[in-house]
């Protein structure tokens, strides 16, 4: 959960899920330890170590892939093309995973935002930069199938699009206390361009919170499906143990 929260983790780079009731490999990402030993789309992962991965979860299998920095973790592949299996010894690195990504298409601005880490507002506010280099003819902000992250960096971002200190979104407690709000801060402006969010059932709190303070502020049009609702706040508390 905390590796997640921070966008890196020890691993070897490979986006995996089950096909057919089979472990396979989505896509290895570039330039990662995954990629380098050929791991291919299509690729049917069959063991982790020793470990059979028959009616093993997605879930449970990144878990044993990833480890320890520098420690090898062996897969065994059967490639679509082939009729032979093959153990392939891969050694874990940091992965770093972009929570943001932009590209410029047919001067339209494209922002993809894939969870709200410990890192995206940095890497969101240089994307902002390059948004107003290019002065786009409007802005597309792809929020499909984030299930969110941390409320002040959803906050933050949604804070381009709004004035200083408006609020964005009210926490209210189950009890007395009074509400709390979260305001809008200063930061690169993006409120000049015509903006469309994309949200699917995949799209969840924070990714909840931008999109319905930028319609509720009508600075952008809502586009896709209805999202997937979830309106608590939790907070990660760590003991002394480090549970």
């Amino acid at each position: 959960f905390t590796q997640g929260l921070e966008g890196t983790f020890f691993g070897i780079g490979a986006e995996i899920g089950r096909k057919n009731d089979q472990l396979v490999v989505v896509a290895p990402l570039a330039d990662t330890p995954a990629e380098r030993a050929g791991l291919k789309p299509g690729d049917w992962i069959l063991f982790i170590d020793d470990i059979d991965t028959t009616n093993m979860s997605t879930g449970e299998a990144v878990y044993h892939i990833r480890g320890e920095l520098g420690t090898p973790v062996v897969v065994t592949i059967l490639s679509p093309d082939s009729v032979e299996t093959k153990e392939i010894t891969i050694v874990r690195q940091k992965i770093d995973v972009p929570s943001v990504t932009y590209r410029l298409e047919d001067e339209i601005a494209i922002i993809e935002i894939t969870h709200f880490n410990s890192d995206t507002t940095d890497r969101f506010t240089n994307v902002a930069q390059e948004v107003v280099a290019d002065n786009p003819k409007g802005i597309i902000l792809d929020l499909r199938n984030n299930p969110g992250g941390f409320l002040t960096t959803s906050v933050d971002i949604t804070s381009s699009w709004l004035d200083e200190k408006e609020p964005v979104v009210r926490e209210t407690y189950s009890d007395k206390r009074k509400d709390k709000v979260y305001k809008a801060i200063n930061t690169v402006s993006l409120a000049h361009f015509k903006t469309i969010v994309l949200v699917n059932e995949g799209s969840a709190s924070a990714s909840e919170i931008l999109a319905g303070a930028l319609q509720d502020y009508e600075e952008a049009t809502i586009v896709g499906e209805v999202t997937f609702g979830k309106g608590s706040v939790q907070q990660l508390l760590p003991l002394d143990d480090d549970s």
